[in-house]
Protein backbone atom coordinates (compact mmCIF):
# COMPACT_ATOMS: atom_id res chain seq x y z
CA UNK A 1 0.00 0.00 0.00
CA UNK A 2 1.44 3.37 -0.99
CA UNK A 3 0.88 6.51 0.98
CA UNK A 4 0.02 9.54 -1.06
CA UNK A 5 1.18 12.90 0.22
CA UNK A 6 -1.51 14.95 1.86
CA UNK A 7 -2.76 17.68 -0.44
CA UNK A 8 -2.79 20.88 1.57
CA UNK A 9 -5.54 23.35 0.73
CA UNK A 10 -4.53 26.96 1.09
CA UNK A 11 -5.35 29.13 4.08
CA UNK A 12 -7.58 32.02 3.09
CA UNK A 13 -8.27 35.24 4.95
CA UNK A 14 -11.45 37.09 4.00
CA UNK A 15 -10.93 40.70 5.13
CA UNK A 16 -14.16 42.50 4.23
CA UNK A 17 -16.79 44.66 5.87
CA UNK A 18 -19.74 43.24 3.93
CA UNK A 19 -21.36 40.39 5.90
CA UNK A 20 -23.27 39.27 2.80
CA UNK A 21 -19.96 38.72 1.01
CA UNK A 22 -18.56 36.84 4.00
CA UNK A 23 -21.61 34.57 4.04
CA UNK A 24 -21.38 34.01 0.29
CA UNK A 25 -17.76 32.80 0.43
CA UNK A 26 -16.91 31.55 3.94
CA UNK A 27 -19.08 28.44 4.25
CA UNK A 28 -18.63 27.14 0.66
CA UNK A 29 -14.85 27.62 0.84
CA UNK A 30 -14.76 25.65 4.08
CA UNK A 31 -16.86 22.91 2.45
CA UNK A 32 -14.22 22.74 -0.30
CA UNK A 33 -11.63 22.13 2.42
CA UNK A 34 -10.06 25.56 2.71
CA UNK A 35 -8.92 26.89 6.08
CA UNK A 36 -10.86 30.19 6.18
CA UNK A 37 -10.32 33.08 8.59
CA UNK A 38 -12.30 36.33 8.80
CA UNK A 39 -11.28 39.91 9.65
CA UNK A 40 -13.56 42.95 9.65
CA UNK A 41 -10.91 45.71 9.72
CA UNK A 42 -7.37 46.33 8.53
CA UNK A 43 -5.66 46.01 11.92
CA UNK A 44 -7.29 42.65 12.67
CA UNK A 45 -6.51 41.56 9.10
CA UNK A 46 -2.81 42.24 9.73
CA UNK A 47 -2.93 40.44 13.06
CA UNK A 48 -4.56 37.42 11.40
CA UNK A 49 -2.12 37.53 8.48
CA UNK A 50 0.94 37.60 10.74
CA UNK A 51 -0.55 34.91 13.01
CA UNK A 52 -1.67 32.44 10.35
CA UNK A 53 0.31 33.47 7.24
CA UNK A 54 -2.51 32.66 4.82
CA UNK A 55 -1.77 31.78 1.22
CA UNK A 56 -4.51 34.05 -0.10
CA UNK A 57 -6.15 37.21 1.23
CA UNK A 58 -9.46 38.44 -0.16
CA UNK A 59 -9.51 42.10 0.77
CA UNK A 60 -12.04 44.92 0.69
CA UNK A 61 -10.84 48.46 -0.14
CA UNK A 62 -13.20 49.91 2.48
CA UNK A 63 -11.76 48.27 5.59
CA UNK A 64 -11.91 50.53 8.65
CA UNK A 65 -8.78 51.46 10.65
CA UNK A 66 -6.42 50.52 7.82
CA UNK A 67 -8.00 50.40 4.37
CA UNK A 68 -7.50 47.61 1.86
CA UNK A 69 -5.05 49.52 -0.32
CA UNK A 70 -2.80 50.36 2.65
CA UNK A 71 -3.01 46.77 3.88
CA UNK A 72 -2.00 45.48 0.41
CA UNK A 73 0.94 47.87 0.32
CA UNK A 74 2.13 46.66 3.74
CA UNK A 75 1.84 43.00 2.74
CA UNK A 76 3.82 43.46 -0.48
CA UNK A 77 6.50 45.51 1.31
CA UNK A 78 7.12 43.04 4.16
CA UNK A 79 9.38 40.11 3.26
CA UNK A 80 7.40 37.83 5.62
CA UNK A 81 4.15 38.41 3.70
CA UNK A 82 5.27 39.36 0.20
CA UNK A 83 4.47 35.87 -1.14
CA UNK A 84 0.80 36.03 -0.07
CA UNK A 85 -1.58 36.27 -3.01
CA UNK A 86 -4.00 39.19 -2.74
CA UNK A 87 -7.45 39.11 -4.32
CA UNK A 88 -8.59 42.72 -4.16
CA UNK A 89 -12.28 43.57 -4.36
CA UNK A 90 -12.55 46.54 -6.68
CA UNK A 91 -14.33 49.53 -5.16
CA UNK A 92 -17.60 50.72 -6.60
CA UNK A 93 -16.39 52.91 -9.48
CA UNK A 94 -19.48 55.13 -9.34
CA UNK A 95 -18.77 56.29 -5.80
CA UNK A 96 -15.03 55.77 -5.70
CA UNK A 97 -13.34 56.07 -9.09
CA UNK A 98 -9.84 54.61 -9.18
CA UNK A 99 -7.11 55.39 -11.61
CA UNK A 100 -4.37 52.92 -12.54
CA UNK A 101 -2.05 54.83 -10.18
CA UNK A 102 -4.27 54.15 -7.17
CA UNK A 103 -4.79 50.43 -7.82
CA UNK A 104 -3.09 48.33 -5.15
CA UNK A 105 -0.46 45.74 -6.00
CA UNK A 106 -3.01 42.94 -6.01
CA UNK A 107 -2.51 39.58 -7.70
CA UNK A 108 -6.09 39.49 -8.95
CA UNK A 109 -9.09 41.80 -8.96
CA UNK A 110 -12.59 40.75 -7.94
CA UNK A 111 -15.85 42.61 -7.74
CA UNK A 112 -18.62 42.25 -5.20
CA UNK A 113 -20.60 40.12 -7.67
CA UNK A 114 -17.88 37.52 -8.31
CA UNK A 115 -19.59 34.13 -8.11
CA UNK A 116 -18.21 31.17 -6.21
CA UNK A 117 -17.20 29.23 -9.35
CA UNK A 118 -15.13 32.16 -10.63
CA UNK A 119 -13.60 32.72 -7.18
CA UNK A 120 -12.60 29.04 -6.95
CA UNK A 121 -10.94 29.25 -10.38
CA UNK A 122 -9.00 32.36 -9.33
CA UNK A 123 -7.96 30.72 -6.05
CA UNK A 124 -6.74 27.63 -7.91
CA UNK A 125 -4.79 29.76 -10.40
CA UNK A 126 -3.21 31.90 -7.67
CA UNK A 127 -2.35 28.81 -5.61
CA UNK A 128 -0.58 27.25 -8.59
CA UNK A 129 1.40 30.47 -9.10
CA UNK A 130 2.26 30.54 -5.40
CA UNK A 131 3.44 26.91 -5.46
CA UNK A 132 5.64 27.62 -8.49
CA UNK A 133 7.12 30.73 -6.90
CA UNK A 134 7.97 29.13 -3.55
CA UNK A 135 11.37 27.54 -3.69
CA UNK A 136 11.56 23.84 -2.76
CA UNK A 137 12.04 23.40 0.93
CA UNK A 138 10.89 26.91 1.76
CA UNK A 139 8.54 26.80 4.70
CA UNK A 140 5.88 29.47 4.52
CA UNK A 141 4.15 28.08 7.61
CA UNK A 142 6.59 29.83 9.93
CA UNK A 143 4.45 31.61 12.51
CA UNK A 144 5.44 34.78 14.29
CA UNK A 145 5.08 35.11 18.04
CA UNK A 146 2.36 37.37 19.42
CA UNK A 147 5.06 39.81 20.54
CA UNK A 148 6.55 39.95 17.02
CA UNK A 149 3.08 40.46 15.55
CA UNK A 150 2.34 43.34 17.91
CA UNK A 151 5.76 44.90 17.21
CA UNK A 152 5.15 44.79 13.46
CA UNK A 153 1.66 46.25 13.77
CA UNK A 154 2.94 48.91 16.17
CA UNK A 155 5.66 49.95 13.69
CA UNK A 156 3.07 50.11 10.91
CA UNK A 157 0.76 52.31 12.99
CA UNK A 158 3.65 54.55 14.05
CA UNK A 159 4.59 54.98 10.41
CA UNK A 160 0.97 55.79 9.46
CA UNK A 161 0.79 58.38 12.26
CA UNK A 162 4.07 59.95 11.15
CA UNK A 163 2.87 59.95 7.56
CA UNK A 164 -0.33 61.80 8.56
CA UNK A 165 1.65 64.34 10.58
CA UNK A 166 3.94 65.00 7.62
CA UNK A 167 0.98 65.68 5.34
CA UNK A 168 -0.67 68.16 7.71
CA UNK A 169 -0.10 71.83 6.86
CA UNK A 170 2.47 73.54 9.01
CA UNK A 171 0.80 75.65 11.72
CA UNK A 172 2.86 78.40 13.21
CA UNK A 173 2.01 79.38 16.78
CA UNK A 174 2.56 82.87 18.12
Amino acid sequence: MTCLPEIKKPKILIAVTDNELINRYQHPLRLYGYDVHIAHDGINALRCIYSHLPDIVIIDPNLPQLNGEETCRILKFDSATRHIKILYIEPDTKNNPSTPDTKPKADSLLNKNTDLHTLLSIIQEQTQQLNRSLSPGRNNDKHLSEVDILKRISRILEFKLLEKKCHQPYQQTR
